[in-house]
């Protein structure tokens, strides 16, 4: 099983790969990594791959190929798609080697958090605060 890392992403320190082991037609695997990560951010805000591109200038096909490796996303296009997601960018490099201390939180959620979070954000201030209390306690074992 592989670690997690501070953001609660599986950590690919553990399997870095030099360039004489990738080949021309293998995507490496820190570019797999990072289209892992905005897919799973854009999962969590209940986005489609169809709004991601949209907001960031590009066809939904090419967002199926950042988000599996097969094509990197450019600086510009990264740093749009985390500014829409609504995310650091540099927190999408978080636990990859080399990358120092950099803030963001990534957590993975299950699909029933998402869909929580999803009912929630839809309601008003004064009853968010009611479920986060209700969510604080029994997390708190209340």
């Amino acid at each position: 099983m592989r670690g997690r890392g501070r953001t609660g992403l599986p950590s690919i320190t553990e399997a870095v790969i030099t360039p004489s082991q990738t080949t021309a037609r293998s995507p490496h695997p820190f570019d797999v990594e990072i289209g892992r990560r905005v897919r799973e951010v854009r999962i969590r805000a209940g986005l489609s791959q169809s709004q991601l591109a949209a907001a960031i200038g590009v066809s939904f096909q090419q967002v199926q190929k950042y988000e599996n490796g097969a094509n990197r996303f450019s600086a510009s296009k990264l740093a749009q798609a985390a500014t829409f997601l609504g995310v650091e960018a540099g927190a999408l490099f978080q636990d990859l080697p080399g990358d120092g201390e950099i803030s963001g939180d990534l957590r993975p959620m299950s699909r029933t958090a998402i869909k929580v979070a999803e009912i929630v954000g839809g309601l008003s201030p004064a009853k968010q605060r009611i479920i986060l209390n209700l969510a604080t306690e029994l997390r708190d074992g209340g």
